[in-house]
């Protein structure tokens, strides 16, 4: 035990805070492009100004956006995001 307490010791540990606008419209388009589709600039920050800005829920929500816009053969423009969001079809907490 006075090893283990000795070698975690030994680790760095850093305190994170919360994520910037920037970084978290780095982390959307990043996302966006592994489901494949582009999110424009303008829907990132639509998105980080009406929703949780937590990095799970985000990633649930863009889920969903690439859900819809194959479902509906449609790009997830400002206009189809801003209309998901307001009808409910972007509610992930069900």
């Amino acid at each position: 035990l006075p090893d283990l307490v000795s070698r975690l010791s030994a680790c760095i540990v850093l305190q994170m805070g919360p994520l910037d606008d920037v970084a978290l419209q780095r982390i959307l388009t990043a996302r966006a492009e592994k489901l494949g589709f582009r999110l424009p600039e303008s829907v990132c920050q639509y998105l980080l100004r009406r929703v949780s800005r937590n990095t799970h829920d985000l990633e649930k929500l863009l889920a969903r956006v690439a859900q819809l816009s194959l479902t509906e053969q449609r790009p997830a423009s400002l206009g189809a995001v801003r209309y998901w969001l307001h009808s409910g079809a972007l509610d992930v907490d069900t």
